[in-house]
């Protein structure tokens, strides 16, 4: 694993930009200054290369979707976080999330692809069957289900809370409209359990 890996593993939420370098070596006067601007570079490195890898992506799929004759068929990039893909047959569009695409192997995103080109093959009434599964075998889909992959990376939600009693970390998407107690270390809501949600800082930038 390089260091990079090992520190996102262990800071998720840690993104640093071409301007953080910068406003870390200028603002930063401690011991570590050598070790944070090296682990600056060695991150910012890696970023730069997220749009090449999304205009890489689009490529892939106009090509595979051409290859498998959805030749009428529009691709495009969505924010969605909770899944990958998505196939619209009604404007006869598939759909990538562009968070997704970005933290994921290029095989991870060509499975996805292929998994969404079975669907718009079939037609959405078939949903995950075994009509479509045969489809998804037959143009060499490994994704032949419903269930998120262990290969796959995820984004984990940004809207968090600490569960009071039990410490339990809860995340979502978005910021619950309704007050919720922690399910986890109790079945039924408790006010001592109350769930204090906060957004953290936006690393998408």
């Amino acid at each position: 694993m390089c260091l990079s890996e090992s520190l996102a593993l262990r800071n998720p939420q840690l993104r640093i930009a071409e301007t953080d370098v910068v406003e870390y070596s200028a603002t930063l006067r401690t011991p570590y200054l050598r070790k944070i601007h090296y682990l600056a570079v060695i991150i910012f490195k890696p970023l730069q290369l997220t749009s090449m890898l999304l205009e890489q992506a689009k490529e892939l799929a106009l090509e595979l979707m051409k290859q498998h004759g959805l030749n009428h068929w529009h691709f495009k990039f969505d924010y969605a976080k909770r899944r990958f893909g998505c196939c619209n047959e009604s404007t006869k569009t598939i759909s990538l999330s562009k968070h997704l695409t970005s933290i994921n192997e290029v095989s991870v995103v060509k499975n996805v692809i292929l998994h969404e080109i079975a669907h718009a093959l079939v037609g959405a009434k078939h949903r995950h069957n075994s009509i479509w599964k045969q489809k998804a075998r037959e143009i060499n889909c490994e994704y032949t289900s419903c269930y998120v992959p262990k290969d796959i990376n995820s984004v984990e939600g940004n809207i968090v809370a600490e569960c009071p009693k039990c410490g339990f970390i809860h995340r979502k998407y978005r910021m619950p409209k309704r007050i919720t107690s922690c399910g986890k270390c109790s079945n039924k809501f408790d006010k001592e359990r109350i769930l204090n949600f906060v957004r953290l800082q936006n690393t998408d930038s």
